[in-house]
C-alpha cells in the first residue's frame, strides 16, 4: 500500500463527516483532506474546521456522476458518510438514492480509477448495525451499498463500519442520556426477550449498543490511511475496539 496524500470525505460538511474529517486532518497535516458536498462548503460554524489549512471544500453530489470533481482521480482514499435516516420526498432524498445509490455511484468510479491506476484505493463506509423499529427500507438500502462494495469493487479495500446509535458528548450534549435509554433497551434485548421463544421476531423493536462518535472516527481514519486490513465492523466489533481504548 502507498502513501495515502489525498482523501476525500463525502458528505464531509456533515455531523459525522465533519467530525471524523477534522479529527484526520489534526492528525496528518501533510495529507488533503477535499470535503465533498452539495453546498461546497466546509462545516459552518466549526472554527477548527474552518481554520484546517489541509481541508479543501469541494461542490459536488454522489448522486450525480457529472459533477464529480477532477480531484477524485487522484485520491487514495474515500470515507462515505453520505445517507438518511427518515426517507424523503425530494428528489433525490429516498433511502435508495440516499443510501445506496451515492455509495456505487462513486464507488464505481473510483474503482475504475484504481483499475486505471493498477493500484489499490480505501473505501470507507458508515454504515449501519440495525434499523429503528418499521424502517426496514433504511437497513435494506445500506445492505445493498455494502454488497456492491464487496462484490463489485475488486479495486478497493472495503471497510464497512456498523455503528449503533451515535454518541458524541461535546457537541451533542443530549446524546449520552439517549445512549444509555439505548443501551438498557439493548441489555433487555439480550438478557430477556433473545432468551424467550419471541425473540427472534421481536428483535426489530430493539436497538443495538449505542456507539462513540470518537471511536468510529478512529476506525474510519485507521481504514482511510490504509493502516487495518478492510472488513465489516459489526457494532459489536466497535464496542471491543472501543473498550480496547479506555
Amino acid at each position: 500500500m502507498y502513501k495515502v496524500n489525498k482523501i476525500l470525505f463525502c458528505g464531509g460538511s456533515g455531523y459525522v463527516g465533519n467530525y471524523i474529517m477534522k479529527l484526520s486532518a489534526q492528525q496528518y497535516p501533510n495529507v488533503t483532506h477535499y470535503v465533498m458536498s452539495r453546498r461546497g462548503t466546509l462545516r459552518k460554524g466549526d472554527s477548527i474546521t474552518n481554520n484546517l489549512t489541509n481541508a479543501v471544500p469541494l461542490k459536488a453530489d454522489c448522486q450525480d456522476i457529472e459533477t464529480y470533481p477532477r480531484e477524485l482521480e487522484q485520491c487514495n482514499s474515500i470515507v462515505h458518510t453520505v445517507g438518511t435516516l427518515i426517507e424523503g420526498k425530494k428528489p433525490g432524498t429516498s433511502y435508495k438514492e440516499m443510501n445506496t445509490d451515492s455509495v456505487v455511484k462513486i464507488a464505481t468510479k473510483f474503482n475504475e480509477y484504481a483499475k486505471r491506476q493498477e493500484v489499490k484505493k480505501n473505501f470507507v463506509f458508515i454504515s449501519s448495525e440495525k434499523a429503528p423499529p418499521f424502517l426496514s427500507d433504511y437497513i435494506t438500502t445500506k445492505r445493498d451499498a455494502e454488497d456492491f462494495l464487496l462484490n463489485e469493487c475488486k479495486h478497493l479495500n472495503v471497510h464497512i463500519l456498523r455503528p449503533g446509535f451515535v454518541v458524541q458528548p461535546q457537541d451533542r450534549t443530549w446524546s449520552p442520556m439517549v445512549g444509555c435509554l439505548v443501551n438498557i433497551a439493548a441489555n433487555i434485548n439480550e438478557g430477556i426477550v433473545q432468551k424467550t421463544p419471541l425473540g427472534k421476531p421481536l428483535d426489530f423493536l430493539f436497538p443495538t449498543h449505542a456507539t462513540k462518535l470518537e471511536t468510529i472516527a478512529d476506525v474510519a481514519i485507521e481504514g482511510a490511511h490504509g493502516h487495518i486490513e478492510p472488513k465489516i465492523w459489526t457494532n459489536y466489533m466497535l464496542q471491543n475496539y472501543q473498550a480496547s481504548e479506555k
